[in-house]
């Protein structure tokens, strides 16, 4: 692990620095005591850096990474509390990831391709597009056919953003019914209308998918 905190805590990573952890590259824990745990919270912050590494925390604390000016994070969300990404910046998900709080979007978050046939959820309560990009792969057949995810769990996705559609192996094929399902709303969450606009045509064989 490249960063354990107790916090209140707050990490600097500038000026091109790259730090990476094996595997971890940070967790907030909480503190224990002989009476009560008690609640943590550790920030990270990337200015102009490259991280990798899972980032997460456990039952009463908090993690946060903020990537400005240009930083690049390629890692796991494993109860992650926020993520936040200016317009200039990138983090890329190699494997399923959960956020429990908001990942806020104005760089780029991006899927890593399939291995094996086995697409990626990212899940997060709320996600706010501040004109980021989402890019995904989708397998471009028929109704049902697997994608990555987007996953709002009892919250709503606001604001407005870009989805960018890579297609992982289909020939295209008919959607008569509801589709292909890239962004999925569960226990109650909502998403503006304006969420999302494909960045580009998206075509598999003689099919084009809007």
């Amino acid at each position: 692990i490249a960063l354990l905190g107790n916090g209140p805590l707050d990490v600097n990573v500038s000026g091109g620095a790259s730090v990476s952890g094996d595997h971890y590259l940070m967790y907030a824990q909480t503190l224990t005591s002989t009476t009560l745990p008690q609640a943590s919270i550790v920030n990270l912050f990337a200015d102009n850096a490259t991280l990798q590494g899972t980032a997460g925390a456990n039952a009463q604390a908090t993690a946060n990474i903020t990537l400005d000016n240009g930083s690049h994070w390629t890692g796991e969300a494993y109860y992650l509390t926020n993520g936040t990404l200016d317009a200039t910046s990138r983090w890329t998900v190699p494997t399923t990831s959960l956020l429990t709080a908001m990942l806020s979007n104005a760089g780029r978050v991006e899927f890593t391709p399939p291995q094996d046939g086995t697409f990626k959820e990212l899940w997060t309560r709320d996600y706010l597009g501040n004109g980021g990009t989402l890019a995904i792969n989708t397998f471009l057949g028929g109704d049902g056919s697997p994608s990555d995810l987007l996953i709002l769990d009892g919250g709503s996705g606001q604001g407005a953003g870009l989805l960018e559609v890579a297609n992982a192996g289909g020939t295209g094929e008919v959607t008569a019914g509801n589709g292909i399902l890239v962004v999925q709303g569960i226990n109650g969450a909502t998403t503006a209308a304006g969420l999302f606009a494909l960045s580009g045509r998206v075509i598999a064989g003689p099919y084009e998918y809007t």
